[in-house]
């Protein structure tokens, strides 16, 4: 009777163990729980930083296996007057848009991956930084399954700004400032180097000091130089907006930049156009 009880314990607790297995491998089933697949770009930035002759490699990656190769589509966008196969090289690709295969590996990989190489040859000619875009437009499975790209929080596109090492750029330093629209107006501001870029300046004013009247005697701004050249992008400050921004380093190394507020404000509605010089100290 004993022995019969003995084994009676010993079948429930082989029982017992048996559910408690099938739980544990549910609760870790990754395909199981990890939700819909989708493709991503590593690293998880809005623009890289390269130079001239530099290399960079891009890391596209599925967010867990879909036990098969996945196919995604890509386009580049050519920006600043950057040419393709001149500023930028993607290896095995001769176009603007092309097909990457990320292959699947083996039934135990969590992650597939694979990467793009760039390469930013050195072209010995003054011509100001570049930039190009790239752009994840599709992916699918080898069976012609479409999958997700750029989930939330994830990116399907990068800048890569190009750095042109031929064509340096040092307008750091505190200058005197007016502009030719008020004779009276005046400001000190500053032009700081922005770490890791060739050209790209913080200017702690590039008014001139015109909106003083209306309490705001300096207004930022980010100033890009190329090779001579100075330019910004358009931009919103507070109820004014910023357009067409261009100009020159001088000879004399003053800089002239002309610049337009579409607004009007303080000009009965009728936009203002003026141009800021720059004075070293």
């Amino acid at each position: 009777m004993k022995n019969s009880y003995t084994i009676l314990y010993f079948i429930m607790f082989l029982s017992v163990f048996a559910v408690s297995c099938e739980e544990v491998d549910e609760t870790f089933d990754i395909e199981g729980t990890a939700g819909n697949p989708y493709v991503r770009i590593l690293p998880n930035a809005d623009t890289v930083v390269v130079n001239e002759g530099g290399t960079y490699a891009l890391i596209l990656t599925v967010s867990h296996s879909v036990r098969e190769n996945v196919s995604v589509n890509y386009d580049l966008t050519l920006m600043n007057g950057a040419e393709l196969g001149e500023d930028i090289v993607l290896a095995n690709n001769s176009g603007n848009s092309g097909v990457l295969v990320i292959p699947h590996l083996s039934e135990t990989t969590v992650t597939d991956r694979d990467t793009l190489f760039f390469r930013f040859p050195t072209d010995g000619v003054p011509d100001g930084d570049k930039r190009v875009r790239f752009e994840i437009t599709g992916a699918s499975t080898a069976s012609d399954q479409a999958i997700d790209f750029g989930a939330p929080g994830q990116k399907k596109f990068i800048y890569f700004k190009i750095i042109d090492v031929d064509c340096p750029s040092d307008l750091d330093g505190t200058y005197n400032s007016g502009n030719n629209c008020f004779a009276g107006d005046a400001s000190i501001p500053t032009w700081v180097k922005v770490p890791d870029t060739n050209a790209d300046y913080q200017v702690s004013d590039f008014t001139g000091g015109y909106y003083a009247f209306a309490g705001v005697p300096q207004i930022p701004a980010l100033i890009t130089e190329a090779c001579g050249s100075v330019a910004a992008e358009d931009f919103a400050f507070s109820v004014l907006r910023f357009t067409n921004m261009s100009g020159v380093v001088n000879q004399n190394g003053s800089i002239t930049l002309k610049w337009t507020e579409s607004t009007g404000f303080g000009n009965g509605g009728t936009p203002v156009t003026c141009t800021t010089t720059w004075q070293p100290q």
